[in-house]
């Protein structure tokens, strides 16, 4: 009886630990795709604001669809923020309802000249919006410490003997 009671226990804690570092990860991962997301948008070439503001997050399959500037304009340049910010407050309000069993997040450009902006054909900007977005994504998550904070934060090594049935350290 009482073996079967500390595995009990013992698959409780595990479920538990399971759930917040799934948590974590999950925060991690919104963090890193909303960091790419800035980073693609905010090195984005600027005329009227489409190729800004096509910057779709999605899950399952990348947006194909186009849409029109959330502030048109005319040879607004880099430092435009109108349409940055849209399409960035829009990304993370997408993000935001990201959960682990959704898979993937893409983070895609449908607009049709987005690949020769990426190739530098703006003089604005000297292109390769992947890559800083792809170099965003990975500083975010080269920081992470998912079970570096579950330990530290919740569960010291103490408290997991103890809810394994060890004796405590």
């Amino acid at each position: 009886m009482a073996v079967h009671k500390t595995f009990s226990s013992a698959a409780e804690a595990v479920r538990h630990y399971g759930d917040i570092i799934e948590e974590e990860l999950e925060s991690v991962i919104k963090t890193a795709a909303s960091e790419g997301l800035k980073a693609a948008v905010n090195s984005t070439p600027v005329d009227e604001g489409t190729a800004r503001s096509n910057w779709v997050t999605s899950t399952k399959a990348p947006v194909v669809a186009t849409r029109s500037p959330f502030a048109k304009g005319s040879h607004l340049g880099i430092g435009e923020t109108a349409n940055a910010n849209a399409t960035i407050n829009d990304g993370n309000a997408r993000l935001q309802r990201y959960q682990i069993k959704d898979g993937s997040i893409f983070i895609a450009n449908s607009t049709p000249y987005i690949g020769d902006l990426n190739d530098g054909s703006s003089a604005q900007s000297p292109g390769n919006m992947d890559t800083l977005a792809i170099n965003a994504i990975v500083n975010v998550v080269s920081k992470a410490t998912v079970l570096g904070k579950f330990k530290a934060k919740k569960y010291g090594k103490r408290n997991i003997q103890t809810r394994f049935g060890a004796e405590k350290a």
